[in-house]
């Protein structure tokens, strides 16, 4: 079962994406036209000015709407109403939840407000943006975002994009490039610094990319004052719009998005300059002279998730045959087990003699040497675990995964992640805790737990073996793992022989 991990789109006022009503690129009061925070005034279409600053659409016209048709879970709206009134209805409900204009969705417009409609259930929604408007009181609208969603196949994968520029050579223009038909046009605010566009209005005129192995889509243009209507189809689902941006010449810009495809299936998405419900390119014109309907590609984003992370070798290994085996370590095992067994009894026969030898000493007082080292705990490291805890994605049945918290989001527009709010986390959280003991110090321990000292141990002594018996030991091992060392002896500081099977 695929998993569904939440993105952000941003979506300027230009977007082919709003549907602007009753027109777009008109004056105020007719409808919406476009215009810039740094600019003079609206170039009414004579010429294709950039524009400087922040793009916005605006409207003195009462009634007017701007339609959205989205899928995911969120809807972020950025706007000035400058004492104009509205409202944002989706799937038929009621939003009126505000932000202030800073929020990290508005974050760059300088907008005043954010209108939220947030924990949808994910799937297909519909926005409407209804305007009451007047000469005195301009509406302006700047974009929003859209939070829509990559299905991916388990936990730990990562959303992922891929920029196709329109140059690359898996497009499929129709008629073929050049002789007055999908040329090439540049701008320093594209994709590539190059964008195609067509401007014979016409079913016959499309471009085509196909692809498999992502769940999302951006088709972006580069919209100038001739860019009107057009068509994108996507396997069976067909999109019309309109993009016209009066007089300015835009950067690059969204035009379609599409979400929650079959990662594993084959797309194919189709540009078409031409729209079957306006057959005649009728839009009204600011300014006399041809009437040209045109529309260009910049690039497609395709984006998707990476596999998930390996999670390695399971630690449970399988069982070697019997021929498979190492005999040598087998051989290495049995004689070291035998050693030590020697070397046990020859301990106790030494701490034996030693304790007859001790029996004396003991008039004399207790003994003050000790077997090794004693255990410190403040000397032990202190050890701290870390716990995890799962998230979930609002508004889907996306089901659980799990975030590591050195992982940012990964970030789609201005912020990935469920709302995107100044305030916002990276989506996971992870706590530590000490390890603690109860008691005081003395009660740890390392190793096979200590026995309870009784009265009758409490006054015996602990010994320590000198040079000479360890020596002693160690030679009668190595004489015995050793026959041909027989004769030898060890005598003073030197070391037994080393065994070497």
């Amino acid at each position: 079962m695929s998993n569904l991990v939440p993105y952000n789109i941003s979506l300027p006022a230009a977007s082919g994406v709003f549907t602007y009503a009753p027109l777009r690129g008109v004056g105020a009061d007719l409808g919406w036209n476009m215009t810039f925070t740094d600019s003079a005034a609206w170039p009414n279409g004579e010429l294709d000015f950039p524009g400087e600053g922040v793009g916005f659409f605006q409207t003195e016209r009462n009634g007017a709407e701007i339609n959205l048709s989205f899928e995911g879970t969120g809807l972020y709206l950025c706007l000035t109403p400058n004492g104009a009134g509205w409202a944002l209805t989706v799937d038929g409900t009621l939003y009126d939840t505000q932000a202030p204009g800073s929020d990290n969705a508005c974050e760059g417009y300088g907008a005043e407000t954010l209108v939220v409609a947030d924990d949808l259930k994910y799937g297909k929604h519909d926005a409407l943006l209804r305007v009451s408007a007047r000469e005195d009181a301009a509406f302006r609208f700047f974009g929003g975002v859209v939070t829509a969603g990559v299905n991916t196949d388990g936990e730990g994968a990562k959303v992922e994009s891929r920029m196709i520029d329109d140059s690359d050579k898996a497009w499929v223009y129709k008629p073929d490039r050049g002789g007055g038909q999908w040329d090439s046009r540049t701008r320093p605010d594209i994709f590539n610094l190059t964008s195609t566009f067509d401007c014979t209005y016409s079913a016959e005129h499309f471009a085509t990319y196909t692809f498999t192995g992502y769940s999302a889509v951006v088709l972006y243009g580069a919209p100038y004052r001739d860019s009107r209507a057009y068509t994108v189809k996507l396997d069976e689902e067909t999109f019309r719009s309109d993009v016209h941006p009066g007089g300015w010449s835009l950067g690059s810009t969204p035009l379609y998005i599409k979400g929650g495809l079959d990662p594993n299936a084959q797309h194919t998405l189709t540009f078409t300059n031409f729209r079957d419900d306006n057959e005649k390119c009728l839009q009204p014109r600011p300014v006399a002279g041809d009437l040209f309907c045109c529309s260009s590609l910049d690039a497609l984003e395709l984006i998707g998730a990476s596999a998930a992370q390996d999670p390695g070798p399971s630690s449970v290994g399988t069982t070697p045959s019997p021929s498979q085996t190492n005999v040598g370590a087998i051989a290495g095992g049995v004689v070291g087990g035998v050693a030590v067994i020697m070397l046990l009894v020859a301990l106790f026969f030494l701490f034996r003699r030693r304790r007859s030898q001790n029996a004396k000493a003991e008039m004399d007082g207790p003994a003050t040497t000790e077997l090794g080292p004693s255990l410190s705990a403040a000397s032990q490291s202190q050890h701290v675990y870390g716990v995890v805890e799962p998230f979930s994605i609002q508004g889907a049945d996306s089901g659980t995964g799990y975030r590591d918290a050195s992982s940012a989001p990964v970030s789609y527009g201005r912020k990935s992640g469920q709302r995107p709010s100044s305030s916002e986390g990276n989506g996971s959280r992870i706590t530590t805790s000490p390890l603690t003991t109860q008691g005081d110090s003395s009660d740890i321990y390392y190793g096979t737990p200590r026995q309870p000292v009784t009265d009758s141990q409490a006054n015996t002594s602990t010994v320590r073996l000198a040079p000479e018996d360890l020596n002693q030991v160690l030679a009668f091992v190595a004489q015995r793992m050793d026959p041909a060392a027989v004769d030898r002896s060890v005598q003073g500081d030197t070391l037994p022989p080393t065994y070497r099977p």
